[in-house]
C-alpha cells in the first residue's frame, strides 16, 4: 500500500507540472512586468528611459471597450513579442503619430486591407498605420500624457528586460523603491524567466530528493549483500575457487548485480534531473573548486537578503514561499485523509 505522505507529494508534483504547463508560451522569458498604480506622466516616462536605458523599458496601458481593446505603449514592444504583428511592425520609442491596428478592425476603418502607411483618424487625432496585428481587436497607439489622464485605464504595466541576472532581484527591489518618488506603487512583479523555471525546479528538486532517498537505500542494501557475499567466500576460499563459489551462489550474485543496475539507473536519474534544473547565474559559484568563489556567493546572497529586508520581498519570492506553504499544507491534508481512511478499514 502506498504511504500517505507519498500521495501528498504525488499530488503536489502534479500541481507543479500543471502550473508549468499553464505558463504562457508566447511570452519571452527575458521579460519582467511591473503593474503600476498611479499617474505615470511624461516626466516619469522620460526618467525611466534615461536612467534605465539598458533594460529597454516599455510602458503598456490597457483599456477594454465593447468595440475594441485600446493599448497605449511607449514603444520597445518589438523586444517583448516573439513574432511580428502579422503585417508591418510594432511601435518604437520614436513613434508619436503611428498606430498598430487589429486585423478584425480593418473593415471598420478602411475599405481595403493593404493599409500600411495610410492615415487613420482615431479619437480626433490622425495616425499613420505601421502594422496590422493578426487575429486581434486591439488598437495600439503611442504614449500620450493627455490620454493617460482622460481615460480610466484598466491596467498600467512597465515591461523591461534585465541584461545582467546577477543583480536581478536587487534591481527589482530598488526600482520599486524609486517609484515612490513619483507617487507610483507597484501592484505586482512577474519575472517570466523565474516563473517558468521555478515550478519546474521545485518539481525536479522533489523528484531528486525521492530518488536520492531510494538511491541511498539501494547502496546500503548492495553494500550489505556484497560484504556478506565476500565474507562467505573468505570462509571457503581454501576449498573453492572464485568461479566455483559464484556458480554455486549464482542467485546471491545476481541479486547484487540487479541492485547495482538499480543504483546506476537511480544515479543517472538524479544526474538527469539536476542537469535539467535552470539555476540563476547569481546562485552559481564562479569556480566550483575554489573556496573564494563560494565565499563570494555567500556574500552576494547575504547582500541580496539585506536588500530584500530593506526594500521588501519581491512578488516572485513571496509567491514561491506561498507555493511551498501550499504544497506542505496539501501534503499534510492528503496524509490526514489517507490515514483516516486506513483507520476506518483497519
Amino acid at each position: 500500500m502506498i504511504k500517505s505522505w507519498k500521495w501528498g507529494i504525488a499530488i503536489f508534483l502534479a500541481l507543479l507540472f500543471f502550473f508549468t504547463w499553464m505558463m504562457p508560451a508566447q511570452t519571452p522569458v527575458e521579460m519582467v512586468e511591473m503593474e503600476l498604480v498611479g499617474v505615470v506622466g511624461q516626466e516619469t516616462l522620460e526618467w525611466i528611459q534615461l536612467e534605465h536605458t539598458g533594460i529597454l523599458p516599455s510602458l503598456h496601458m490597457e483599456k477594454e471597450t465593447p468595440a475594441y481593446r485600446l493599448v497605449m505603449s511607449s514603444g520597445n514592444d518589438r523586444f517583448f513579442q516573439k513574432d511580428g504583428p502579422g503585417v508591418g511592425r510594432w511601435l518604437m520609442e520614436s513613434d508619436h503619430d503611428a498606430i498598430v491596428l487589429g486585423e478584425n478592425l480593418v473593415d471598420q476603418y478602411f475599405h481595403r486591407h493593404d493599409i500600411i502607411g495610410e492615415e487613420m483618424n482615431f479619437r480626433g487625432k490622425t495616425y499613420a498605420v505601421v502594422g496590422i496585428e493578426s487575429n486581434s481587436q486591439t488598437i495600439t497607439i503611442p504614449f500620450d500624457e493627455a490620454w493617460e489622464n482622460e481615460i480610466d485605464w484598466d491596467r498600467k504595466t512597465l515591461r523591461y528586460r534585465i541584461p545582467n541576472e546577477a543583480f536581478e532581484e536587487a534591481f527589482i527591489s530598488r526600482l520599486r523603491q524609486e517609484f515612490r518618488r513619483f507617487d507610483l506603487s507597484v501592484l505586482y512583479v512577474v519575472n517570466h524567466r523565474h516563473w517558468r523555471w521555478s515550478f519546474m525546479n521545485i518539481a525536479l528538486l522533489l523528484i531528486v530528493v525521492l530518488l536520492m532517498r531510494k538511491l541511498v537505500k539501494l547502496v546500503k542494501i548492495m553494500g550489505l549483500k556484497s560484504r556478506e557475499f565476500v565474507h562467505n567466500y573468505r570462509q571457503t576460499h581454501r576449498l573453492k575457487t572464485w568461479v566455483q563459489y559464484v556458480k554455486e551462489n549464482r542467485k546471491a550474485f545476481l541479486q547484487i548485480l540487479r541492485t547495482l543496475c538499480f543504483v546506476l539507473v537511480y544515479g543517472w536519474g538524479v544526474f538527469f534531473m539536476c542537469s535539467n534544473m535552470e539555476i540563476s547565474p547569481s546562485l552559481r559559484p564562479g569556480n566550483f573548486f575554489s573556496l573564494d568563489a563560494y565565499r563570494e556567493l555567500f556574500s552576494r546572497g547575504t547582500h541580496q537578503l539585506c536588500l530584500n529586508f530593506r526594500y521588501g520581498l519581491t512578488d516572485f519570492q513571496i509567491q514561491v514561499i506561498g507555493l511551498w506553504c501550499l504544497g506542505i499544507l496539501l501534503a499534510f491534508f492528503v496524509q490526514a485523509m489517507v490515514a483516516r481512511r486506513e483507520r476506518r478499514h483497519g
